[in-house]
């Protein structure tokens, strides 16, 4: 009897639960596939947050726009007058005070003609009249691009650009 009871514990002592290094192993691979899982987690908060961005600065491109476009084809807003004077399409990428036009969008979705330390967007826009002097338009098509620009925040100094036409109706 005595000699049966000692196999029996021999056969268990060996195969009894897990040993240190095998909870280890299983301890390091968990923390991989845990670090795996955060970085993942960051980058997609990091994309989020750059979509976010990218779509209100295109939305309050579209709303200034729409706000252009509804205008009449002479309108004083739609007129190539940049701070030098009309300069074509050397122009069309010119920013804020050297543009034919900009508003600054508040972080409260407030808009102004001025500049402050509240702004989150600025929002320029330069035209050009296609004449015979201004052959890159053609006659009777206004090209108008919009320049959105973050000023505060994650993302401050990102550009997004937009062209648009606008036709003169006859």
């Amino acid at each position: 009897m005595l000699i049966r009871s000692q196999l029996i514990r021999k056969e268990r002592f060996g195969q009894d639960g897990f040993s240190l290094i095998e909870a280890m192993v299983a301890i390091v691979i968990l923390t991989i596939g845990i670090i795996g899982c955060y970085k993942m987690q960051l980058h997609s908060t990091h994309s989020n947050a750059m979509g976010e961005r990218v779509s209100t600065s295109s939305n309050w491109a579209v709303y200034e726009i729409e706000e252009l476009l509804g205008k009449e084809y002479d309108d004083s807003d739609l007129i190539d007058d940049g701070a030098g004077g009309p300069d074509g399409a050397a122009g069309l990428d010119d920013l804020e005070a050297n543009a034919d036009g900009v508003i600054y969008v508040k972080s409260d979705g407030g808009k102004s003609t001025s500049a402050s330390a509240n702004d989150l967007y600025s929002v320029s826009w330069n035209i050009i009249q296609g004449t015979t002097a201004e052959p890159s338009v053609l006659r009777g098509v206004k090209q108008v691009r919009v320049h959105v620009v973050r000023k505060g925040g994650i993302g401050s100094g990102k550009l997004y650009s937009h062209d648009y036409f606008k036709t003169e109706e006859f």
